[in-house]
């Protein structure tokens, strides 16, 4: 029975010290773990990772510059825009069957809204919030977010408060221009 416990404790340690390896040691496989967790919502994303992870995303359909152009006279803010790119990703992946098109989990949509709206600007205040909403649809996480002021968006404030600007962004000539910007 002790020697029974002991291998137990042995291989669980084994085990541990295994998996601690590979997340504290730098390694694709480490990323790797890391980013599904980030992307299932147990670990939260930096304003960096939120960067790299806007970028990557958008990216697979949409060349950045055209992005970068993006503004409330072209169409809603990103936080209704992105639950619609997800389903385009279906008909690209259908349209482009040799290319590989990598799906957005709802906490990814939030890092990427949260990104895009510090870097192209946020209109969600100039947009009526039943249209707003019914757009979303019944995306718990950004219907939280929707209802989350700026100053508490973790990724959008922080990245606003650095001063991050993109270059070659939509500048507004007044309608919109100053929606959700922080004074």
């Amino acid at each position: 029975m002790k020697k029974k416990t002991i291998i137990f404790i042995s291989i669980f340690v084994v085990i541990l010290a295994g998996f601690t390896l590979v997340m504290a040691v730098p390694n694709s496989i480490g990323k790797k773990i890391t980013e599904e967790i980030k992307a299932r919502g147990y670990m939260e994303y930096s304003p960096d990772d939120a960067k790299a992870l806007a970028t990557e995303k958008c990216t697979q359909c949409h060349d950045t510059e055209r992005i970068l152009k993006y503004c409330h006279r072209c169409g809603p803010p990103f936080i209704a825009v992105v639950p619609h790119m997800r389903k385009f990703l279906e008909e690209y992946r259908a349209r482009e069957p040799h290319k590989k098109f990598f799906d957005i989990t709802d906490y990814q949509a939030s890092a990427i809204v949260q990104t895009w709206n510090a870097w192209v600007g946020n209109w969600e205040g100039d947009f009526r919030k039943d249209d707003l909403l019914k757009l979303i649809g019944n995306n718990k996480i950004l219907i939280d977010l929707s209802n989350t002021p700026i100053e508490k968006r973790k990724i959008e404030y922080a990245l606003r408060k650095s001063g991050t600007k993109v270059k070659g962004t939509y500048q507004s000539e007044g309608l919109g221009a100053e929606s959700g910007h922080l004074h």
